[in-house]
C-alpha cells in the first residue's frame, strides 16, 4: 500500500473490467486512512510478523500497533461486506 492513489485508480479500472483486486501489505500503513481503497478491494493479505509487541519490535524494529489496527479494521470491513464469493462470484473454499 505504498502507492494508494495508484491502487485506487488501478482497482477502479479492474472492477469495471470485472476483475478481482486484493491488497498485499505488511500492515504498516494505517488502513483506516484508506477506506475507499478497501471498498474497491476484495480482501487483504496481511503479512503479520508477530502479534506480541516485544517480538514484533525484535523482528522489525518497530511496534505492531498499526499492523494490529489494520488487521482488525480490514477483517471488520470484510465481515460487513460478506464473503467475497457473494460479491464477486468467487467460489468459497
Amino acid at each position: 500500500m505504498l502507492r494508494p492513489d495508484f491502487l485506487y485508480e488501478l482497482f477502479t479500472y479492474c472492477n469495471a473490467a470485472g476483475l478481482n483486486c486484493l491488497i498485499d501489505s505488511n500492515g504498516t500503513i494505517d488502513f483506516t486512512e484508506y477506506r475507499d481503497l478497501l471498498d474497491l478491494s476484495n480482501g487483504v493479505m496481511l503479512d503479520v510478523k508477530a502479534w506480541d509487541d516485544q517480538w514484533f519490535e525484535h523482528l522489525t524494529g518497530e511496534n505492531g500497533v498499526t499492523v494490529r489496527k489494520s488487521c482488525v479494521f480490514s477483517r471488520a470491513k470484510q465481515a460487513r461486506r460478506g464473503p467475497c464469493h457473494r460479491d464477486r462470484g468467487l467460489e468459497r473454499r
